[in-house]
C-alpha cells in the first residue's frame, strides 16, 4: 500500500499577506524549511507514510554547490526512515551550470529520493503550453519517475503538467500515479493538465504547492472523479506552517 503525502506550505508572518507563502528565495530561508521537513518526517514515519512530496522552490540555491549540499541534506534527513521524498528546490539562475543550458534551461529542479530509486536531481523543462515546443522531444520522453514500494511515481515540476508531449509520455507509459510540484496556487489552472491524465488513464493526479493568494484545490483523481478538501491530516506548526494531506493511492484505485 503507498501512501502519498502531499504538502501546501503557508507562512504565518513575514512580508507576504497573513496566510500566503512562496517559494524560497534565499538559502537563509533553507534553515526553518529543511527543521519544518524533518519535524514532518517523523510523524509521517508514525502513519506509515510512503512518499513525502514538497513544492517547487521549497528550497533556494544561490549556486550549485548550495544545491547539492540541499539535496544530499535531504536524503540524509529521510533515509533513516525509508520514506521517499521529492522536494522542489529552486536555483539563482546566474549560478546554472552550462550543462543545464539545453532547451528552456530552466532553474527549478525536483530533488527525490527512494530506497530503491536511490538519489535523482530532476531539471524543469518547460513551464507552460508556449514554451513547451522548446525541450528536445528526448527530454519530453524522459521517465522522471520513483519507485515507491513497487509503486512507480511520475513527477513533474511546476508548469511541465501543461505539456502536452510530456503528458502523453507519462500515459504511453502506463504511470499510474503523477504528483506535480507547484510553484504557487493559482486558483487551479493545474486542474486541466490533471483531468487530461486522468482521463487517458493515469489513476491519481495530485498538486503540492505554495498556498497563494487566489487559493487552490490540492488533488484530482481518476474513478470517483473527487477534489481533495482543504482540510489538513498533518500539520507542523512552525514558519512555514506546513498542512499535509495523505492520499491512499492504493485505494483510489478501487474508488
Amino acid at each position: 500500500m503507498t501512501r502519498v503525502r502531499e504538502g501546501r506550505v503557508l507562512c504565518r508572518q513575514g512580508t507576504l499577506r497573513e496566510g500566503w507563502d512562496a517559494p524560497a528565495t534565499d538559502d537563509a530561508e533553507n534553515v526553518a524549511r529543511l527543521k519544518a521537513f524533518s519535524d514532518a518526517l517523523a510523524q509521517l514515519y508514525e502513519r506509515q507514510v510512503r512518499l513525502f512530496v514538497l513544492p517547487a522552490g521549497y528550497l533556494y540555491a544561490s549556486s550549485w554547490p548550495v544545491l547539492e549540499a540541499q539535496a544530499e541534506r535531504l536524503q540524509r534527513e529521510a533515509s533513516p526512515s525509508g520514506i521517499a521524498y521529492a522536494v522542489g528546490i529552486d536555483l539563482w539562475p546566474d549560478a546554472r551550470p552550462q550543462r543545464f543550458a539545453v532547451g528552456n534551461g530552466l532553474t527549478a529542479f525536483t530533488a527525490a529520493w527512494s530506497s530503491t530509486t536511490g538519489p535523482v536531481l530532476w531539471q524543469q523543462r518547460s513551464t507552460s503550453a508556449t514554451n513547451q515546443w522548446t525541450a528536445t522531444a528526448l527530454e519530453c520522453e524522459e521517465p522522471r519517475t520513483l519507485d515507491v514500494d513497487g509503486e512507480p511515481i511520475e513527477l513533474l515540476t511546476c508548469g511541465e503538467i501543461f505539456n502536452e508531449r510530456i503528458r502523453t509520455s507519462v500515459i504511453a507509459r502506463g504511470v499510474p500515479t503523477v504528483v506535480d510540484l507547484g510553484h504557487v496556487s493559482q486558483r487551479f489552472r493545474v486542474h486541466a493538465g490533471m483531468k487530461i491524465l486522468t482521463r487517458y488513464g493515469v489513476r491519481t493526479a495530485l498538486c503540492s504547492v505554495h498556498c497563494g493568494p487566489w487559493g487552490q484545490k490540492d488533488c484530482y483523481t481518476a474513478g470517483a472523479v473527487t477534489q481533495s478538501s482543504r482540510r489538513a491530516d498533518i500539520t507542523v506548526d512552525r514558519d512555514p506552517r506546513l498542512e499535509i494531506a495523505v492520499w491512499d493511492c492504493a485505494s483510489l484505485a478501487a474508488t
